[in-house]
């Protein structure tokens, strides 16, 4: 990935696990989406079990899938777009 000269945007939110966030349209190739961190209920006793993820589906979208039945996770993220 080849990234210009500094920060164009940067975008927060959260999303549900099962769901999708909107964001305003950036550059996939010049975008960097960042996990801050998730809550969720889940009891497992293993994060591994609950971890969601988060990936940039498309210029508008970010779609989180749960992780080994954390349903209810909500992840906060943050994707910054470079020149």
């Amino acid at each position: 990935m080849a990234w210009g000269t500094g920060i164009k945007s940067v975008q927060r939110g959260t999303v549900a696990a099962g769901a999708t966030a909107t964001i305003t349209a950036v550059v996939m190739a010049k975008t960097f989406l960042n996990f801050l961190g998730f809550t969720s209920t889940h009891t497992s006793g293993l994060v591994s079990d609950a971890m969601p993820k988060i990936v940039l589906t498309n210029t508008t979208t970010i779609t989180c899938s749960n992780g080994g039945g954390a349903e209810d996770a909500l992840v906060s993220f943050e994707a910054i777009e470079y020149y």
